[in-house]
């Protein structure tokens, strides 16, 4: 039986011959999944052997990631903010920018926050462990999604700080009014599907990337059902793709939102859209 070093050398030749990416980071992940070993542990245990039961799951790993499936799916968890929640191809990958969405969130905060296309649940569920007074309800309108974001409710202890809700938001908002609506909508473009990375593409689930020919189809209407479902004094927050902020911008004053305004991600690019209820 190889050792772990051994095992983990082997798996990142294997992995950077496949053309993965970052093969040595990605091989330190699939390994500390099959062993238990937390990754930044894993140097600490240079005699280790490897069982066949975990050679076995390493195998597994390392076929599917040179499928082109995505990391976090071949772990079956991904962190975020701060939480462990569980992914697989019901519901798209959590992502750093929608931590940062959330930040936006809570610094505004509220007694009722709908969560909108919900997916895996990561922001309401990340909503709910960070402001503990407030009821947080997500709508989806995948049942399978909305499956996966009850799961991960009840992994993480949370299931009673939820309301969830199956349905289209172009058929209205469920429960209003709310003091926010917080979203993460589908805004990839048609000529933008067609070049992404196969991970993304042929893994993650069309119907909560695809937003239309321009990618602001399900933007125009949430904007125009959230003004709607929002209490007065209340506000929106959308993550939105990098080069649609005046796009957003105009649907936002077109919906009778006020103060529409941009927030730059961590690389300083336009992704955060927010808009209130009524003149601050």
């Amino acid at each position: 039986m190889p050792t772990l070093p051994e095992a983990l050398r082997q798996l990142t030749s294997h992995l950077q011959s496949g053309g993965v990416f970052q093969p040595d980071r990605t091989a330190a992940w699939v390994v500390s999944e099959a062993t238990g070993i937390p990754r930044l542990e894993l140097s600490l245990h240079p005699g280790r052997p490897v069982s066949p039961s975990e050679l076995a799951a390493l195998d597994d790993g390392a076929a599917r990631l040179l499928r082109g499936e995505p990391l976090a799916y071949v772990l079956g968890t991904w962190g975020f903010h701060g939480l462990e929640i569980r992914c697989d191809s019901r519901a798209l990958i959590p992502r750093p920018e929608t931590e940062e969405l959330v930040e936006q969130a809570i610094r505004r905060g509220g007694a009722r926050i709908l969560d909108v296309g919900t997916g895996t649940g990561c922001v309401a569920l990340a909503l709910a462990a960070a402001l503990p007074d407030a009821e947080i309800h997500a709508l989806d309108r995948s049942e399978e999604a909305l499956a996966l974001a009850r799961e991960n409710a009840e992994r993480l202890g949370l299931a009673r700080r939820v309301r969830f809700h199956l349905g289209d938001l172009r058929e209205g908002l469920p429960g209003g009014p709310y003091d926010g609506i917080v979203s993460n909508p589908p805004y990839v473009t048609e000529s933008e599907w067609a070049e992404l990375d196969r991970s993304v593409r042929d893994y993650e689930p069309p119907l909560a990337l695809r937003g239309g020919p321009d990618g602001l189809e399900l933007i125009r209407a949430l904007a125009s059902a959230a003004r709607a479902a929002v209490a007065p004094g209340g506000w929106l927050a959308l993550e939105i793709g990098a080069a649609q902020g005046p796009a957003v911008l105009e649907i936002l004053e077109g919906s009778g939102w006020r103060r529409g305004r941009m927030l730059p991600d961590a690389a300083g690019r336009d992704r955060i859209a927010i808009g209130d209820a009524t003149h601050v």
